[in-house]
């Protein structure tokens, strides 16, 4: 793996990192507050923060001074995806075409800290997850 690749590889990690914490320390979505659907995790203001903070670390100071552009954008996108459903199990193809409405946003939604589309895409494997479930 070259230095390019392996600094690349380093940063769509970091910006995988900001979204998978997210999720992980998330509260469920008050009633009205959120785009998100009723019931499904959402950002917390301490996790919108802390996507802006990592995405200036990225761009500002980290040394490679990662752009979180479009190119940024796509690969983090994939691999979001790559990392919920790897063995494209769960999400459906009409699922796919409704997510790559935001392909091209995941640097501005770490930049800006609205990382709801973030939230939706794994609020959509959430849900596709308990049908699978039930229908086992």
């Amino acid at each position: 793996m070259t230095t390019l690749a392996l600094r690349r590889s380093w940063i769509t990690a970091a910006a995988l990192l900001v979204l998978a914490l997210a999720l992980a320390g998330s509260a469920q979505a008050p009633a009205g507050t959120s785009p998100l659907p009723a019931g499904t995790l959402a950002p917390s203001d301490t996790q919108r923060a802390t996507a802006r903070r990592v995405g200036r670390i990225l761009e500002e100071a980290h040394y490679s001074r990662a752009a979180l552009d479009e190119r940024m954008s796509d690969v983090v996108y994939h691999r979001y995806l790559e990392f919920l459903d790897g063995q494209r199990s769960y999400f459906l193809a009409n699922d796919i075409e409704e997510f790559n409405a935001y392909r091209l946003r995941f640097g501005d939604m770490i930049r800006t800290g609205d990382i709801d589309p973030a939230y939706l895409i794994f609020a959509r494997f959430q849900q596709r997850n308990r049908a699978r479930i039930q229908h086992a």
